[in-house]
C-alpha cells in the first residue's frame, strides 16, 4: 500500500471512531440533515458495512454509519456522531471486511481496521471499485431538506 493510501486509511479509521462517539439517538447538529439508504451487494441487503461519505469541497465534516441487517444506513457526522450529514457532494466508499472463518470482523474503539486487517487476518469482501477512496466511483448529493440514496453493489 502507498503511504498516501495508508494516511486515507488511518483518517477513515479515525473518523469511523471518532464519528461513533455520539450514541445512536445523537441529535443532528446546525446545518444538518438526514439521510439515509441501503446497500445491497449482487441484490442482497449488507449487513455491518461501513458507509463512509468523504466530501468533495472540502467545507463539510465526512459522514459515515454502519448498515443493519437490512443494509439500511443512517449517517452521522461529527465529533459527538449527531445524526445526518452538511447538504453537499460526497464520494462514497462502502467497506466490510470479513475474518478467513467467513464472519464479519466489524471495527471500533478498541479495534481499528487495520488491526482487523493484520491480527484476525481480515479482508475486503466489497469489490475495490467500492471499497477503496482511490478506486471507489460512488457518490452522492445531500440535499438541503435531507433525503436518501440506495447503493445496489455487483460483485461482476
Amino acid at each position: 500500500m502507498h503511504a498516501h493510501a495508508v494516511g486515507r486509511e488511518i483518517f477513515l479509521v479515525l473518523l469511523l471512531v471518532v464519528g461513533g462517539c455520539g450514541g445512536p439517538d445523537a441529535p443532528a447538529t446546525s446545518g444538518q440533515v438526514p439521510f439515509s439508504g441501503t446497500v445491497t451487494l449482487d441484490g442482497e441487503p449488507v449487513e455491518n458495512a461501513q458507509v463512509k461519505f468523504i466530501p468533495l469541497s472540502g467545507e463539510s465534516e465526512p459522514a459515515v454509519a454502519t448498515t443493519d441487517a437490512s443494509g439500511k444506513y443512517e449517517l452521522k457526522s461529527g465529533h459527538a456522531g449527531a445524526a445526518g450529514a452538511k447538504p453537499g457532494e460526497y464520494k462514497v466508499v462502502i467497506s466490510r471486511l470479513v475474518k478467513p472463518d467467513g464472519t464479519v470482523a466489524v471495527a471500533g474503539p478498541d479495534r481499528s481496521p487495520m488491526q482487523l486487517m493484520v491480527e484476525d487476518k481480515a479482508t475486503e469482501s466489497i469489490p475495490p471499485r467500492y471499497s477503496e477512496y482511490q478506486k471507489s466511483t460512488l457518490k452522492a448529493t445531500v440535499p438541503g431538506g435531507g433525503g436518501s440514496q440506495d447503493f445496489q453493489l455487483n460483485s461482476k
